[in-house]
């Protein structure tokens, strides 16, 4: 009797460690992009800083830094504007601005190895662009 619970429990550990190495088994996937800084302003045009993006994954839970595999881009590239593949954010040379709450984002598919197999990952943050020299800017808020 013994022999037999000894190789039912033996028997249920294995298949215990066996479900749990299937659901490890699928790909590690992207779940959420956080973006730094945040609320970045930039205070005259040529003014540069550069973006730093880390990617939350699931299986297993990992964060990491993905800064150049993201896509960047501006709400408003007139005002703050990123060169591709580049994560510099450059304020431009628009005259006389003042802006406030530009989105800034970053974007990669889920899972890169097999995109069509996951969906696209945003982050994003957002940015404000004012020359306090510029005598011709209107005032911020």
């Amino acid at each position: 009797m013994r022999q037999i619970v000894l190789r039912a429990a033996v028997g249920g550990v294995v298949l215990m460690f066996l479900m749990a190495s299937l659901s490890c088994g699928q790909d590690q996937k992207l779940v959420a992009i956080d973006i730094a800084p945040q609320n970045f302003t930039f205070l005259a045009p040529g003014t540069q800083v550069q973006f730093t993006a880390f990617g939350e994954y699931v299986h297993p839970p990992d964060k990491r830094e993905i800064t150049s595999k993201v896509v960047w881009a501006s709400s408003a590239p007139t005002i703050i504007a990123f060169q591709p593949g580049d994560p510099v954010g450059t304020a431009t040379s628009q005259p006389h601005s003042c802006a406030t709450n530009l989105g800034l984002t970053a974007s990669i598919y889920s899972n890169p190895k097999n995109p069509s197999a996951g969906s696209v990952v945003v982050g994003t943050t957002t940015a404000n662009a004012n020359d306090p020299k510029d005598p011709l800017a209107p005032a911020c808020p």
